[in-house]
């Protein structure tokens, strides 16, 4: 790799805000980014209620298949084995 300022370049003189950070996460286009961030929005304007949270991510993720070799009448029995998709 070649760099003309080794001590200047690839580095930070300052930390990004939570708000620039939020902001460059947005606009990077991610639908599951922006599904993520309306998420913990409302699970904070909810008071932390665990409750309503999980009712906006059953809303807004469904779950599909991990590996597509499964039959289909047959679910796995865990979880994990399930990967979310943004709908």
């Amino acid at each position: 790799m070649f760099c003309r300022n080794p001590e200047s370049d690839f580095t930070r003189n300052r930390k990004l805000s939570f708000r620039e950070y939020i902001q460059f996460m947005l606009q990077m286009q991610s639908k599951s980014v922006s599904n993520a961030v309306n998420i913990c929005r409302a699970y904070l304007k909810h008071g932390g209620d665990e409750t309503e949270t999980m009712l906006l991510i059953q809303k807004y993720l469904t779950p599909v298949r991990y590996n597509r070799k499964y039959p289909i009448h047959l679910s796995p029995k865990r979880n994990r084995d399930f990967m979310y998709r943004v709908t």
